[in-house]
Formats: C-alpha cells, sequence, structure tokens
C-alpha cells in the first residue's frame, strides 16, 4: 500500500505521512513534464550567453582598435613636428620659444 499511495507510516507519532520530495527531482520531474517550455528556456540561456560573449569581444575588438589608432596618430605627431598642448591643440614646434 505503500508504493500505491506514496505515504509512510510513522511509528513514533503513530500516523501516515508523505515524504517530501527532493528539490532537485521536483526540477527533473517539471523538466519532463513540460519539454516544450524547458526546451525554450535551456535555448534562451544559451543564446543569450552566446550573445554576450560576442558584444565583449566586439568591444574588445573596438578598443584594441582605437588604441593602436592613437599611438598611430602619437608616433606620427612626433615625426612630422607637432606637440600636444594641454588644450589638446596641436602647434609647430618651431613657434614655441
Amino acid at each position: 500500500m505503500e508504493n500505491i499511495f506514496n505515504v509512510k507510516y510513522n511509528s513514533k507519532l503513530d500516523r501516515l505521512e508523505i515524504p517530501s520530495e527532493n528539490g532537485k527531482f521536483k526540477l527533473l520531474k517539471f523538466f519532463k513534464n513540460h519539454k516544450f517550455f524547458s526546451t525554450v528556456l535551456i535555448s534562451f540561456f544559451i543564446f543569450s550567453g552566446i550573445n554576450f560573449y560576442l558584444i565583449f569581444s566586439f568591444m574588445k575588438m573596438l578598443e584594441n582598435i582605437w588604441i593602436t589608432k592613437n599611438k598611430l596618430l602619437d608616433n606620427s605627431l612626433e615625426y612630422s613636428g607637432f606637440q600636444e598642448s594641454n588644450t589638446s591643440n596641436y602647434y609647430p614646434v618651431s613657434k614655441i620659444k
């Protein structure tokens, strides 16, 4: 009878009890009963993770391009005879005295 109705007898309390289910088994039971919703939920998390990774990689590429461009600009200004002032205006070195 215990297996059919899923109840157990507690001899200390002298009564029948319904055993509590483990949380892991509840989650597996939910996934088993709701296959479409489970598939949608899992694919949402997977594609969201991929999306965040791609955005992060793209931002790193833009950052590297910006750093490289600024290094090249600084090097070209040094060779062309210009210096940078505190106001970020470029002017020829020959006029500074």
